[in-house]
C-alpha cells in the first residue's frame, strides 16, 4: 500500500500519541504499586541503584520511558506487565 505524506504524517502522530499514552499508563502503575506499598522514592533507589530522577520521571511521565529502569522496578515490584485489548464504550 502505497500512502501519500498526509496520510504517513497523520498515521505517525496517531503512533506517536499511543506510544505517550501507554508510556504514561505504565508510569502511572508503577506510582500507584509504590504507594500501595508506603515505599519512599529513596528506598527503591537505595535497592535498584535507579537514579531519584529517572524514578520520577517514570512514574509522572515527564519523559519517554527508560525500559531498563521499568524492568528493575517490575522487578523489585514482583510484577510483570499484562498487556490487554479492551473494547471502547
Amino acid at each position: 500500500m502505497i500512502m501519500t505524506k498526509e496520510e504517513h504524517n497523520k498515521y505517525s502522530r496517531c503512533g506517536r500519541f499511543l506510544q505517550l499514552e501507554v508510556e504514561k499508563d505504565i508510569g502511572r502503575l508503577l506510582l500507584d504499586e509504590r504507594l500501595k506499598r508506603g515505599l519512599q522514592v529513596d528506598e527503591i533507589c537505595n535497592y535498584t541503584k535507579i537514579k531519584q530522577l529517572t524514578v520520577e520521571s517514570t512514574e509522572l511521565g515527564r519523559c519517554r520511558l527508560r525500559w531498563c529502569a521499568v524492568a528493575w522496578l517490575l522487578m523489585y515490584y514482583r510484577k510483570k506487565l499484562e498487556i490487554r485489548l479492551v473494547d471502547v464504550k
